[in-house]
């Protein structure tokens, strides 16, 4: 569990509490989640549907929902007329959390998560570095894959583990069918400006027309990226985590050592490749790479928890 300091506030995952001045303020659980996502992922623009899909999950909602959900959060924040210096709009695209955010574990090791400030006050620039210096010898002396910090992979039964897949699972769906739209939206504007004869992947197709994108286009590039870079990094990470840390997760579901294979290369690849290149968009990992997605291990997981659940209601 982690506690999140920014401001004068601290978001308490353990308790799932919003702090100040040693008094709890009532969030709400949708509130909670999105506070909970903003500090995860600060000073970076997240995109509407990356916040709902994280949020909402399953459920479709409204923009107007997300909006009022937003400035009930501003409200507790007190991040209201002028003096918005907490959650920023941008408008037609997304939100942005601006404040530097500290993270503290249970045993109060602290490391920053984004080094943006926009107080050159030399005490707080020496802190920092303290801070800074702290993290990275933690970085060199305990290797660590990035794991969430609000789902727990470790420790759980093994019924939590396969409904954590299956949430994730189910995150990254909805996050890849709405990938695809905005990439076949901008490969369609692609096909018509430069009237594009020769067959290309998606992925090279991007790349090759980078440099060339309008601003419509590298809006719609900017989009595309932020999936795989949030939802399905996260949840690909998250889902590769839990089968790691519960390996009866093989044995109980066929399909999941073909699974982890192809969430291993998919990571690799998107630390070696994906985020040193911002020229891509797309990050797919299939046939060629020799380890495709096992389409039909959601419906090995979704069944593994009907049949349990079932066991469960009719004991005998």
């Amino acid at each position: 569990m982690f506690r999140y300091q920014f401001n004068d506030f601290i978001l308490d995952s353990q308790q799932h509490a919003l702090i100040r001045a040693e008094k709890k303020i009532n969030l709400g659980s949708i509130a909670y989640k999105i506070l909970l996502y903003f500090v995860n992922n600060p000073n970076r623009t997240i995109h509407k549907e990356e916040l709902i899909t994280a949020v909402w999950e399953n459920v479709i909602i409204t923009d107007a929902t997300l909006y009022k959900q937003i400035q009930r959060l501003r409200d507790l924040l007190h991040d209201d007329g002028e003096n918005k210096n907490i959650i920023e709009t941008i408008h037609g695209v997304g939100f942005e959390f601006l404040p530097e955010v500290i993270t503290v574990d249970a045993e109060q090791k602290q490391h920053t998560i984004t080094l943006k400030t926009e107080n050159n006050n030399s005490n707080k620039a020496i802190i920092l570095a303290f801070v800074l210096i702290a993290a990275l010898g933690l970085y060199v002396l305990i290797p660590q894959k990035a794991e969430s910090p609000h789902i727990q992979t470790q420790g759980i039964s093994l019924s939590d583990a396969i409904f954590n897949m299956k949430n994730a699972m189910s995150i990254n769906k909805k996050a890849f069918i709405s990938q695809i739209n905005l990439r076949n939206e901008l490969g369609a504007l692609l096909d018509k400006r430069f009237n594009i004869q020769e067959k290309l992947s998606w992925e090279r197709k991007f790349f090759k027309y980078h440099d060339k994108l309008n601003e419509e286009e590298l809006f719609l590039f900017a989009q595309i990226r932020a999936y795989a870079d949030g939802p399905m990094f996260e949840n690909n990470q998250l889902i590769l985590d839990l089968i790691n840390h519960n390996p009866r997760i093989m044995s109980e579901i066929p399909l999941a050592d073909e699974l982890r294979n192809h969430l291993t290369i998919w990571l690799n690849k998107y630390q070696k490749i994906f985020t040193k290149n911002k020229k891509m968009a797309l990050l797919y990992v299939g046939v060629e790479d020799g380890a495709p997605y096992p389409s039909k291990v959601d419906e090995q997981v979704i069944q593994w928890l009907d049949n349990h659940t079932q066991a469960k209601s009719n004991p005998p």
